[in-house]
């Protein structure tokens, strides 16, 4: 089984997060009274994400602790509205990296393929629909709000007990944890032929 990670593999969300941010957040914000600088305010979702990253919570959680620290009054049914236009914006925004359908046309050849994600399941289905790529996958497990992080290891055990060998991604830090549970991380930034030839050349080892 191989398990693929998303944002900067499959899916460019960067990009999009930038400029939702200017479109979305920062105009929400403005109408709840905020008057600092994007900066600071893109500083306090960064210390949100990190105080909530290990902590159960949803996506409506993020704007409500930002709000809160920022001492703005937001109610129930404008941060609902929020989060409902970050996500719609988010998943209209985002682009299919490059080479993606052909890379997963011959991977699916080479084995079980499975998203592994620290994304939201509200999230990753519709892009991976979008872009109609969903039925390359047998599974899909999204960690975003269990308080699991792919960063701390965790959910790799359990992946590697239901057969996961490899993972691709694009980060070493994070997608590469799964190393010390024997999941083989291969760097998409390598370009997706060396990525199938590493992938090949793994699973004939596997093989011997």
């Amino acid at each position: 089984m191989i398990l693929l990670d998303v944002n900067g593999t499959l899916i460019d969300l960067t990009a999009a997060k930038n400029a939702i941010f200017e479109e979305v957040t920062l105009r929400n914000f403005r109408k709840w009274g905020f008057k600092g600088s994007p900066e600071h305010l893109k500083k306090t979702f960064a210390e949100v994400d990190e105080d909530l990253k290990y902590k159960i919570h949803n996506l409506e959680t993020y704007p409500r602790e930002v709000a809160h620290r920022l001492k703005l009054k937001a109610s129930d049914d404008e941060l609902s509205q929020e989060n409902s236009e970050f996500k719609k914006a988010i998943i209209k925004k985002a682009h299919l990296m490059q080479g993606v359908q052909e890379a997963l046309k011959r991977l699916s050849k080479i084995s079980d393929l499975v998203v592994f994600s620290n994304g939201w399941n509200e999230l990753v289905f519709p892009l991976l629909e979008k872009f109609d790529i969903l039925n390359y996958f047998s599974d899909v497990v999204c960690i975003g709000g269990t308080g699991m992080n792919k960063e701390r290891g965790q959910a790799f055990p359990e992946l590697r007990q239901r057969g996961a060998w490899a993972i691709i991604g694009d980060n070493s830090k994070v997608d590469g944890m799964g190393e010390k549970m024997g999941i083989s991380f291969v760097d998409v930034g390598q370009g997706w032929e060396q990525v199938i030839k590493k992938i090949s050349d793994l699973k004939r080892q596997r093989g011997k």
